[in-house]
């Protein structure tokens, strides 16, 4: 009966491991066990699958377990007792003892006052007359004594964690309806748990009742205790070999074919232990030296088996960690007299092989521009960045080909790094990671992370103000330090996740971990700077000069107060402008619950509201793109975390010459810092054709079912499946910019 009820509790399992979970010692009862085994085997109630060696239970092993569990119970209930359908699987009967343990074991209740509530909640048990009890349900009347008793501590510390019956059936049809696979469910709902976790037993109570209130929002709580949100990895740290690493990175590579392979499995490696984008800067001035008399032909053979792994590597909705590269246009001033990690043991500088590194740059590009002509490679971004007012001679070729990827699709990212900057790296959201004068160049740049961004609802502090400067002012600095509060558990609780090994990549190495923990950044994000600017001054941030002032003065502030914590603290804080599509529509949800019409008369979009996020003006906002170039710039020079200006293209037939001369204008007229160009785009599986319009079904096979349209709803392209409905519901108001409107920004 034992091998009949693991099994059914189970599901196959193999010989050895019955014998385990029996409990019987495979030198002493080896015999004794088979003997069992072929017993309920000959009975035909159990049968072994001959290719998985496991065994199952059998339709009439089945009828026999319940039949025992059924004869278990009555046999009970005849006896008077209560029965308990416990949380290991199986009935039990009643035991007020284990409500004592429970009590004095996870919420700390002394003894005496454990066992006067335990023999409470049995009496209410005997006067209910349930049918069956099931643990949820004992812990529930278990917490409402606590509760009638005042005593509130110690239910807070019982709470139980956990999806109610209809959450789960919902999410089972979420994601049904968003083709994502039974495993998605298993992944959805172990976030959903970790976040409640999150919320009750890691945050302090002021901070977790700041986010579900709606004054904050802590991002990715599912992954807030367990890992951090971005890496910027040093590829040089892999090129000299990594023994100590789980990745089989034993030995330095000593070709360029090989130095792909160890990106690659770094990438793998590091990719459980990321939540959201690993990021790897200066990627072809690190790999120039293994390109050193290698053919044209040899390099554009291994980079297309390399991104043909990247590509399966995130081609997987269940653990969507985006990967980008930053891509140089010439050596930076940073590495000009840097030692080379090189194949052999030479002693050259990265600057002696600027050569290789454009040639490396140049094939990336040939197969980003023939891979795209199958299926858009969203997955690694290539994030290009212009060091210099003017490209130098040898490049200008490169960058007439980066355009033409433009045109083409629109999945290049452009970075115009400070020249305030000693060094500055990318995530393709336009997270910023920078290094600062007086300490070592890649401090902050290289082997480091972003654990994570709060964002704070600028809406709400502009409703409760009314227009008092002096309000604002301090409900704008009470956010923040509630945000830099979150961010600072986070860190702690990441802290703890290192010294328990559960990031076995990124925080092993003898004495000198991979990643700098020292240097992580924390982000403090914001949405609705447009929002309350019309709450505040009756205009958008457009439309007036006192609206554009109010909103400068109001991240003038937030940047002040978040150095000010930085210089108090020594943190690295900084203030970001990517806040995530989950921030932008629960806070307005939140809002409008407590605020109503006042909300309304601030929103662009009323019939699917969210606020804006991401760019500083709304997408729908019907302005010239000069003025919006314009704009985005002097808000980007303030936020020094990082953004991204979406520039949203109409339709095909995009011309390479208007993108470049636009580009140089974003350069040296609008300083923005990190842009990126967006066309909705559809391709279809069947006949491998991608189409920069958005198709119900392809124009070529006239298929339906397998075409797929993808759009940025903020930086990143994904499936307009997965957009978040808000966004998706005024996708059709999103201001498009012409051919024209390039050659002439003032259009």
């Amino acid at each position: 009966m034992e091998i009949l009820r693991l099994l059914n509790l189970h599901g196959p399992l193999s010989y050895s491991e019955i014998m385990g979970k029996v409990g019987l010692d495979p030198t002493k009862h080896a015999g004794r066990f088979a003997y069992h085994l072929r017993a309920v085997q000959h009975s035909n109630l159990i049968s072994m699958n001959k290719e998985t060696r496991k065994y199952r239970l059998t339709d009439i092993g089945v009828k026999v377990v319940n039949f025992a569990q059924e004869l278990e119970e009555h046999a009970l209930k005849k006896m008077g007792k209560l029965l308990v359908r416990s949380s290991r699987l199986a009935i039990e009967e009643f035991d007020r003892g284990r409500i004592v343990k429970a009590l004095m074991r996870e919420a700390q209740v002394p003894s005496d006052l454990a066992e006067r509530i335990a023999r409470e909640v049995e009496d209410r048990l005997l006067e209910l007359q349930v049918k069956y009890l099931t643990a949820p349900l004992i812990r529930e009347i278990v917490n409402a004594a606590l509760v009638e008793k005042g005593l509130e501590e110690y239910r807070h510390r019982l709470t139980r964690l956990g999806l109610p019956v209809f959450d789960v059936t919902e999410t089972i049809a979420n994601a049904s309806r968003l083709g994502l696979g039974s495993e998605a469910v298993r992944r959805m709902a172990g976030d959903a748990v970790l976040k409640e976790y999150t919320l009750l037993n890691v945050l302090p109570r002021n901070i977790a009742d700041a986010h579900l209130s709606g004054v904050i929002h802590v991002s990715n709580a599912g992954a807030w205790v367990l890992k951090p949100d971005y890496i910027q990895h040093d590829l040089r740290f892999f090129l000299r070999g990594a023994p100590n690493f789980p990745t089989g990175l034993d030995s330095p590579p000593k070709s360029f074919q090989a130095a792909l392979t160890y990106i690659v499995k770094a990438f793998e490696a590091a990719q459980p232990e990321v939540n959201t984008e690993q990021s790897m800067d200066m990627f072809n001035v690190f790999l120039a030296p293994y390109a050193y008399r290698v053919s044209d032909e040899d390099i554009e053979d291994a980079l297309q088996g390399f991104l043909l792994r990247l590509t399966q590597l995130t081609d997987n909705p269940l653990e969507p960690v985006n990967l980008s590269l930053g891509i140089e246009f010439e050596v930076p001033k940073a590495l000009e007299g840097v030692e080379a990690v090189e194949p052999g043991k030479k002693q050259g500088l990265y600057s002696q092989y600027e050569d290789e590194a454009l040639r490396i740059t140049s094939s990336l590009l040939k197969l980003y521009l023939q891979m795209s002509a199958v299926k858009p490679i969203l997955n690694p971004s290539l994030i290009f960045k212009a060091r210099s007012p003017s490209l130098r001679e040898k490049s200008k070729g490169l960058n007439q080909a980066v355009y033409e990827l433009a045109a083409k699709d629109s999945t290049p990212y452009f970075a115009n790094p400070s020249e305030a900057s000693f060094n500055e790296a990318y995530a393709s959201d336009g997270m910023r990671f920078t290094s600062t004068e007086g300490e070592a160049w890649e401090a902050g740049t290289l082997r480091t992370s972003c654990i994570g961004d709060v964002t704070v609802n600028l809406p709400r502090i502009a409703y409760e103000s009314a227009g008092r400067d002096t309000v604002f002012n301090e409900g704008l600095e009470a956010s923040l330090n509630l945000a830099m509060d979150a961010l600072e558990v986070r860190y702690r609780a990441l802290y703890d996740r290192i010294r328990g090994n559960l990031l076995p990549f990124l925080f092993q190495g003898d004495g000198d971990p991979y990643s700098r923990f020292e240097s992580t950044m924390m982000s403090v994000s914001f949405v609705g700077l447009n929002e309350a600017t019309i709450t505040n001054t009756g205009r958008s941030i457009y439309e007036s000069k006192d609206a554009q002032a109010f909103a400068e003065k109001v991240v003038k502030g937030m940047t002040s107060i978040v150095d000010a914590r930085c210089r108090q603290s020594g943190e690295r804080f900084r203030l970001s402008q990517v806040s995530n599509e989950e921030a932008s529509e629960r806070l307005v949800r939140l809002d409008l619950e407590k605020y109503g019409q006042v909300v309304m008369k601030t929103q662009l979009t009323r019939s699917a509201p969210y606020y804006t996020n991401s760019a500083i003006i709304p997408l729908e906002a019907d302005v010239p793109l000069s003025k919006r170039l314009e704009l985005e710039g002097v808000f980007q020079q303030f936020i020094q975390g990082g953004g991204t200006t979406l520039i949203h293209l109409k339709g095909s037939g995009m011309g390479v010459e208007p993108l470049l001369r636009l580009s140089e204008n974003i350069r040296s007229r609008y300083h923005v810092g990190f842009y990126t160009y967006s066309r909705y785009l559809t391709h279809c599986r069947r006949c491998g054709k991608t189409y920069t319009e958005r198709y119900g079904k392809c124009p070529s096979c006239g298929s339906a079912s397998a075409v797929t349209q993808y759009g940025r709803p903020t930086a990143r392209y994904t499936p307009l499946r997965y957009w978040p409905q808000a966004k998706l519901s005024n996708m059709a108001r999103r201001v498009a910019y012409s051919l024209e409107s390039l050659s002439n920004p003032s259009m």
